[in-house]
């Protein structure tokens, strides 16, 4: 048998080039696989950035996830090769992001407007939404700017902190809010500050400065220069008299009044002032005339005119004794009763009715006649006995018995 050594050895040779290429084609696989995992970094981090919510689609192709938060049916609101821009890096792209220039991953639009409340200024206003990027997208959304209100005193000054809201990075995914509080001066005190507060300075009269409350200030306190010791202007000097009063027409008449030492008139001394018109031909209300408004008419009598006709103490019904009513047009003199005259008229030391049993009960009785009291009630020993009346004197029976002797 004869073999063909070169034939064998090309067979060989054959047979190791195919495994050479075959392991290169491998190799080179495999590098490419690497080269193209390190390219696609920045697309994974992109994908990370996307927040899942049902429904979702996984792309078996792009191995891409998706958010159909709008009509998906076109496939509109894909990431990945294909898909819309995503401005706002925050995983939905532009066609369906109802911000599309702020990071809103979740898309909450919580007064259903169509606008995210990440970039719906009119929603946060109210009180709602979220911050957009991060915290904040302007100043305001981190808080208002102004004073704390907790006023106290440096010096004379009134100091309080005020607060200002910075917005940093705004509208970005790494916007934060930052807040800075100074001290400022509010007020500067003229004399004093205690207690976040002014204190005025106390007013002395005589010092020579005019201060609140001050019309003058001559430097003394003295009263009748000008300037009183009140450290007001004088209203007059000492010993000067005026004129006072409302008027001097009818009944009515000026008064004086004269400076005192405190530079002010004093007491309106004699002035005689208007009083209500009666019928009784004077002006008595100091008009200018007399006896009007129809005081002297006939329902106005002597029993009610105010006044003591009869001259003896007493006005008008019912304290007159000589008025019977109002309309009565005489106070009298009246006749009187010896029982209701205030005179002793029987010498016996009992006045009227009810003290004067001569009256008998009556007082309007005419006279006051002595009373025949029973010898038992009289007052006198009418037996000689040393013994008065009942019980004294064992004579009387009672004190209707007219006689004491046993």
């Amino acid at each position: 048998m004869t073999f063909n050594i070169e034939n064998k050895d090309g067979e060989f040779f054959g047979l190791g080039l195919l495994i050479f290429l075959g392991v290169l084609v491998v190799i080179t696989a495999i590098l490419f696989s690497v080269i193209s995992l390190g390219a696609s970094d920045e697309e994974n981090a992109k994908e990370d950035k996307i927040i899942l919510r049902e429904p979702y689609i996984v792309n078996a192709d792009f191995q891409s996830a998706i958010l159909p938060l709008q009509d998906d049916s076109a496939g509109d609101c894909r990431f990945g090769p294909g898909g819309d821009l995503d401005t706002d890096d925050d995983g939905v792209v532009d066609s369906c992001d109802n911000c599309p220039s702020y990071f809103n991953p979740n898309q909450e639009d919580s007064d259903n407007d169509g606008k995210g409340n990440a970039c719906d200024f009119s929603f946060k206003r109210s009180g709602g939404g979220s911050r957009g990027r991060g915290e904040c997208n302007i100043n305001s959304d981190c808080g208002a700017d102004g004073f704390l209100e907790a006023k106290s005193c440096s010096n004379r000054n009134i100091i309080d902190d005020f607060k200002t809201y910075t917005c940093n990075n705004p509208g970005t995914k790494d916007s934060t809010c930052s807040l800075d509080v100074e001290s400022r001066i509010v007020e500067t005190c003229n004399f004093l500050c205690s207690e976040g507060a002014c204190v005025p300075a106390p007013v002395i009269c005589g010092n020579g400065i005019v201060e609140e409350g001050e019309s003058c200030d001559d430097g003394n306190l003295i009263d009748g220069d000008g300037c009183s010791s009140v450290c007001a202007f004088d209203e007059c000097s000492l010993g000067e008299t005026r004129e006072c009063g409302e008027s001097d027409v009818g009944m009515c008449s000026f008064g004086i009044e004269t400076c005192g030492q405190d530079g002010f008139f004093g007491e309106c001394i004699g002035e005689v002032g208007p009083t209500t018109e009666i019928c009784d031909d004077f002006d008595n209300n100091c008009d200018g005339a007399i006896d009007e408004g129809e005081v002297c008419e006939s329902d106005i009598t002597q029993c009610s005119d105010g006044l003591d006709n009869d001259g003896d103490g007493f006005t008008d019904f019912p304290e007159d004794p000589g008025c019977s009513s109002p309309q009565d047009d005489s106070e009298g003199p009246v006749n009187f009763h010896e029982c209701n005259d205030s005179i002793d008229n029987d010498d016996d030391g009992l006045v009227d009715w009810w003290s004067d049993p001569g009256c008998d009960g009556e007082p309007f009785g005419d006279s006051e006649a002595p009373f025949n009291f029973p010898q038992c009630d009289d007052g006198f020993d009418n037996d000689g006995d040393g013994f008065i009346d009942y019980p004294a004197d064992e004579g009387c029976n009672n004190l209707l018995d007219n006689s004491e002797s046993a």
